[in-house]
């Protein structure tokens, strides 16, 4: 993702099903959050990367959902912009044991500022930076806090027209914590059809390939 501050929101309808399920994929899962987007590309070159992004995760057998948000990219840095950001909330649904490692040299391929992973619970989750250019810094951490219920009232709710989750920690940080806006139900492999899968699995084979044979080389992220 582009770092990183929320600056609007936009809201679209979402069941009060999906807004429990992703509760508890998030209290009972590993998961991330990331985009293929940056703000020197046009909107139609994003668009492309996001649904060759999509293609990847879905292929991996992960829940994919897509969500929202107006972030600052190069945040802190003298060329900082506003990026309208396509994200995808990312669930570990098969048990991947690489499902960190997977997501953060995903991040790295599409030169994201930062990931944002998520241990299973929703406590204790951060940025992991995927470049050298934007905040935190490549292989950087930034905690960024808790992942707050909807029974909390403050950070994560459900509410006509969209569910917003956030994740927070009690003292300030050095960048405003990820806020995001869910603008679509969580899709899955199995809902696509054969042709939908074959379709699939042409676009992000080759993606998939390249990444696995770097963790199975490389394996650093602990």
């Amino acid at each position: 993702m582009d770092n990183k501050h929320i600056k609007n929101l936009y809201d679209f309808d979402i069941s009060e099903s999906s807004n429990n399920r992703i509760h508890n994929w998030i209290t009972t899962q590993w998961c991330a959050m990331m985009s293929a987007s940056r703000g020197n590309f046009s909107f139609k070159e994003n668009l492309k990367r996001s649904h060759e992004l999509k293609a990847v995760l879905m292929r991996k057998n992960y829940g994919v959902t897509q969500v929202k948000g107006i972030y600052v990219e190069n945040y802190l840095k003298p060329n900082s912009k506003e990026v309208l950001e396509h994200s995808f909330l990312i669930v570990n649904l098969n048990g991947d044991p690489e499902f960190k490692n997977f997501i953060i040299e995903l991040g790295k391929k599409y030169d994201q500022d930062s990931v944002l992973i998520i241990p299973m619970g929703g406590k204790g989750a951060y940025l992991y930076g995927t470049n050298e250019s934007g905040y935190p810094g490549l292989n950087q951490i930034e905690d960024v806090g808790d992942f707050k219920s909807k029974d909390s009232g403050e950070f994560y709710s459900f509410k006509p027209g969209g569910i917003r989750f956030a994740f927070k920690k009690q003292e300030p940080v050095s960048s405003a914590s990820p806020e995001w806006i869910v603008v679509k139900e969580t899709e899955m492999l199995k809902d696509y059809s054969n042709f939908g899968k074959m379709s699939i699995a042409l676009k992000a084979d080759p993606i998939i390939l390249e990444i696995d044979k770097y963790i199975l080389k490389n394996k650093y992220h602990k």
